[in-house]
């Protein structure tokens, strides 16, 4: 399992559906410009409501994605995503509780693999 969905099939599928629209990244993840998880983490930012900012802002992305750890871009991804969003509601940042998430699959080896998206406040409760 990846870092951007439930199990290893969804993740490709949902990849897949992103890459439709992502065609750099889809190109720089093909000729090995960026890794697998990099390519899931961009791939995020191709949602319905978000995608005309993620093809605008693609090349910057992919750029990123080159140079930065998995970790690294994925706050920087969470962040493009935020602004991306206040762009969309009319320049109103998007309500932290929307962002939560938590995600729970099962990989290939049988591992349980899970992810937690919190806001700082509510991350501070679980530390």
């Amino acid at each position: 399992m990846g870092p951007a969905g439930l199990d290893h099939q969804a993740d490709e599928r949902g990849v897949g559906a992103a890459l439709s629209h992502l065609h750099r990244v889809r190109d720089a993840g093909l000729a090995g410009g960026i890794s697998w998880d990099a390519t899931q983490v961009l791939a995020t930012t191709a949602a319905p409501h978000l995608r005309a900012y993620a093809v605008r802002d693609e090349d910057v992305l992919v750029e990123q994605a080159t140079r930065l750890r998995i970790r690294d871009l994925t706050q920087v991804v969470h962040h493009w995503k935020a602004m991306a969003e206040a762009d969309a509601n009319g320049g109103r940042p998007p309500d932290p509780a929307d962002q939560r998430s938590f995600t729970l699959g099962t990989g290939l080896d049988g591992w349980r693999v899970g992810r937690l998206t919190l806001e700082p406040e509510a991350g501070e409760l679980v530390d």
